[in-house]
């Protein structure tokens, strides 16, 4: 399944009132997204997250923001020509 395939489940299940699934269904779209090195994509799946932290609580929405967090990271980082390697390293190196 390709990230606009993950992104359609999400949608179905936000459209569902399964945040939480819809949540998890966006961060596989945005790994498959970040893999594939599609910045469009990566945009709107931030995008969507916004959506996720009008409709999630607590953890949930934590994780929405990761997500937008994540999303605008790599978008930014695959625009500019920037490594997955490196990405990943600045999101989740320790402080």
């Amino acid at each position: 399944m390709d990230a606009d395939e993950r992104m359609a489940k999400a949608r179905a299940e936000l459209d569902r009132d399964q945040p939480g699934r819809a949540l998890r269904s966006a961060w596989e779209a945005a790994f498959a997204a970040e893999y594939v090195r599609d910045p469009d994509i990566l945009d709107e799946i931030q995008s969507f997250a916004a959506q996720l932290e009008e409709r999630t609580e607590g953890g949930e929405l934590e994780e929405s923001r990761r997500l937008a967090v994540y999303c605008a990271a790599c978008s930014e980082d695959i625009r500019a020509g920037i490594p997955h390697d490196s990405t990943l390293s600045r999101l989740f190196r320790r402080r």
